[in-house]
């Protein structure tokens, strides 16, 4: 609950568990028509995790950040990178610091906000298994380090 986590009546949530960067682009126009004054944006796990590379990914968010551009020219993006993994759920590691190198330098290049919540999460190489209850979804204590992150940026 992403107004009561903040305290602000104007965030809204549009994300949906499970859903992958093509659906996420699907839903883009209700997120557009709002002209919101910013948007956070967190997408690849996922797609990720169903086998698609990095770049493929990145090009689908290339794709939905000009389409809110060209729609609501005035809205801020942000583009939050990957968190790390645990448990059986490791081997992704590798991919999601690729991906996140990749956000990284888009976000340069395209003058969009780069955030990385990535570092924050992680114990070694993977994350911090008090943060997250199956090694991808957070647990509440995990919702508070993202919040930590996020909060300077709204």
């Amino acid at each position: 609950p992403l107004q009561e986590m903040f305290n602000n009546a104007h965030l809204r949530n549009r994300g949906i568990g499970g859903n992958t960067r093509t659906a996420i682009k699907q839903r883009v126009d209700e997120v557009c028509e709002g002209h919101p004054a910013k948007v956070f944006i967190e997408l690849g796990i996922n797609d990720i995790t169903g086998g698609d590379d990095p770049q493929t990914i990145l090009m689908t968010l290339d794709s939905i950040c000009q389409k809110i551009m060209s729609v609501s020219p005035e809205t801020k993006i942000y583009l939050q990178s990957i968190l790390p993994t645990a448990y059986g759920n490791k081997k992704y590691n590798s991919v999601i610091s690729d991906y996140n190198l990749l956000l990284k330098e888009y976000s340069t290049k395209s003058g969009h906000t780069y955030i990385n919540t990535h570092d924050a999460f992680l114990d070694g190489s993977s994350m911090n298994t008090d943060l997250t209850t199956d090694g991808i979804h957070l647990t509440g204590k995990g919702y508070l380090v993202w919040k930590s992150v996020i909060k300077k940026y709204l």
